[in-house]
């Protein structure tokens, strides 16, 4: 197709239907190279001005001098030249497949407008010809028309910032214990197209209590094509960054430009890291995160002060989210191959469909792994062996050298577990693939017993997974496969999974909240308040509460009224234990209330909330020692 035709089918996604312009036709010498031309015919009474079509943007086609309320008819075609004539005799000054772009009618001072929105993509330094034309007199004998005047098609250059959390659902800040200070927290983020132009970073950091925002730092930024950073980054950047920043709520906004614009390349991604430091005061640099959102592989620790880094996902510790870190630049071109099996060069590239690099991911172009064998959808044991088998599917939780690829289809819609519990070798790896191997669905290591694997998944009836099992690194050997059909709803009188045992009933659901057992406390401290109102020592505690937010292996559980309508402070603040934690949950113990492990970090690693009560109202406190430690508690309890 050529350039001029290949526009006309790029204008038709303005919803104007197009004729094919004769290749043949050339505009005169004079036109033929201008960007912007003018041959304006013997009488001229309308006077045309087209804006710059530049993609993504809005263009206007002005005619002036026409009769108040006259309907203006715009016309495009493929270049300037000697164009049609109509029977009344008046001559076009476009040609190449002229056709009718709208209409709009002149207001009071004889201008007519037409605006049209631009598509995102269009191609770049495309020519196109307009002129306008008012039909007058019997016939249009009396037809008037405006110079002709060309415009190339012009790229878009767009502000653009790259960011993973669009809707910052707020998540946990990031504090790093002592001996994390000098550790970096580090983003990858991935522009929208390539090449893109990064001016500037921004992050925030957290101004809560134990965390402070306005301390010098250390930024490193640097590009690579893999998902995972290097242990050994090659630093485009390295910015060291004064305190400062601007304060916002609860936290400190940074925006830090770089020293020159850095160019991304097709396949690179932008890593951020923000060095973690102790401040003059004790407090430590806090990163902001934002929880839940499409890529929760994006977030990385550095997990040392110095190359190499081994860096672990923010997923690895449990969090669903990453960094409040993100970056501003533009999208430097925005051609892209619209369709990538239509045999046809959409962005001028000289690529063509699957051979572009836009179409990699696009589905005409993917290629679906080929599995080693079909389980069907059978439930229970298989017995697999992924000895010489080379991994097909490099997993993101883990590394495998040797893989055996099933797959498998649900025989109903509910929840599966598959594990690895059963096989022989030492340390498995665990993926699930889409039905073609292009997007993972589900990736383990080491959740199951000791080294072996575990994952759930929600799965619809008849929809087909793969499922990669392997050794860790190079380890090969059999390897035992278990699928199950787990209780989902634990209310419903129903057997979900039909395996004999209807919701409470089934170990499925032991930590379901319909199943939740109150905890059982140890005794009553009444409505006591004061200093010390209870010593204690938690040796033989066991995990009750709030493991959603610290982790303790030994807790007791007590009972205390609130003697009046007021807000209550509970703290440990005098403990023989130096590390402990403290929850307050409803008289149950299912809903916490308030959950604390360490206010003063790193001066104390004592336990405070304060919680607003109703009299009368019940509560369980819950105090213990951070993972196993046990020590002697006390408990204090003030009116505020």
């Amino acid at each position: 197709m050529n350039t001029r035709s290949l526009l006309f089918a790029n204008l038709a996604v303005f919803g104007l239907a197009c004729a094919t312009p004769d290749a043949a036709e050339t505009p005169p010498e004079d036109w033929s190279n201008s960007s912007s031309a003018e041959r304006p015919p013997p009488d001229t009474p309308l006077v045309l001005s087209v804006s710059p079509l530049v993609a993504g943007g809005t263009a206007s086609w002005i005619a002036a001098d026409a009769d108040p309320g006259e309907t203006v008819i715009f016309l495009r075609g493929g270049a300037l030249g000697d164009g049609p004539c109509a029977d009344g005799g008046t001559c076009l000054d476009i040609t190449g497949g002229v056709e009718r772009l709208g209409t709009a009618t002149a207001d009071g001072t004889g201008v007519a407008t037409l605006n049209m929105d631009l598509p995102d993509v269009l191609p770049t330094g495309m020519d196109a010809a307009f002129q306008a034309v008012a039909i007058r007199g019997v016939d249009g004998i009396d037809s008037v028309t405006s110079n002709a005047v060309s415009r190339l098609t012009e790229d878009a250059v767009l502000d653009w910032t790259l960011t993973n959390n669009d809707f910052c659902t707020p998540g946990p800040r990031i504090v790093p214990l002592p001996w994390e200070v000098g550790h970096y927290a580090a983003n990858r983020l991935t522009p929208p197209a390539w090449p893109f132009i990064v001016d500037s970073i921004s992050y925030e950091l957290d101004e809560q209590s134990g965390c402070r925002g306005d301390v010098d730092h250390t930024v490193l930024v640097w590009a690579e094509s893999s998902l995972i950073p290097s242990a050994t980054p090659v630093l485009l950047e390295t910015i060291h960054v004064p305190a400062g920043g601007v304060a916002v709520g609860t936290a400190r906004t940074y925006d830090v430009p770089l020293s020159s614009p850095l160019e991304l390349d097709a396949g690179e991604h932008l890593f951020v890291a923000i060095e973690m430091v102790l401040s003059d005061s004790g407090e430590f640099t806090c990163l902001t995160t934002c929880g839940g959102h499409s890529d929760p592989e994006a977030g990385f620790w550095s997990n040392d002060t110095a190359t190499p880094f081994p860096w672990t996902t923010l997923s690895s510790f449990g969090l669903d989210g990453d960094y409040k870190i993100d970056a501003h630049g533009s999208v430097d071109r925005l051609l892209v191959e619209l369709s990538c099996d239509d045999g046809m060069d959409g962005d001028a590239d000289g690529l063509v469909d699957c051979d572009d690099d836009n179409c990699e991911a696009d589905l005409a172009c993917l290629t679906c792994l080929e599995p080693d064998a079909d389980l069907g959808g059978g439930l229970g044991l298989v017995v697999a062996d992924n000895t010489g088998l080379p991994a097909q599917w490099d997993p993101s939780c883990t590394s495998t050298d040797y893989q055996i690829l099933y797959s498998w289809t649900a025989p109903q819609d509910g929840r599966f577990r598959f594990d690895t519990n059963a096989s022989v070798i030492n340390d498995s790896t665990l993926v699930i693939l889409d039905s073609c191997g292009v997007s993972e669905l589900a990736c383990n290591d080491d959740g199951g017993d000791g080294l072996l694997s575990l994952t759930e998944l929600d799965l619809l009836e008849g929809e087909e997974i793969l499922i990669g099992l392997g050794g860790f690194g190079a380890e090969m050997g059999e390897i035992g496969l278990s699928i199950e059909l787990l209780e989902t709803t634990c209310d419903d009188l129903a057997d979900d999974d039909v395996d004999g045992l209807v919701d409470c009933d089934d170990p499925d659901c032991v930590d379901d909240a319909a199943c939740f057992v109150c905890l059982d406390p140890e005794g009553d401290l009444s409505s006591s308040l004061g200093s010390a109102v209870l010593l204690t020592n938690n040796a033989g505690g066991e995990a009750l509460a709030g493991d959603d937010c610290l982790a303790s292996d030994y807790q007791q559980a007590w009972t205390w009224t609130a003697p009046s309508s007021a807000t209550f402070r509970f703290d440990t603040i005098g403990s023989g234990l130096g590390d402990t934690t403290l929850v307050v949950t409803d008289d149950c113990g299912d809903v916490t209330l308030a959950c604390n492990d360490d206010f003063d970090a790193p001066s104390s690693y004592q336990s405070l909330v304060e919680v607003p009560l109703a009299a009368g109202e019940t509560v369980l406190v819950v105090v213990g020692g951070f993972a196993n430690q046990i020590g002697d508690i006390q408990l204090n309890i003030t009116e505020l």
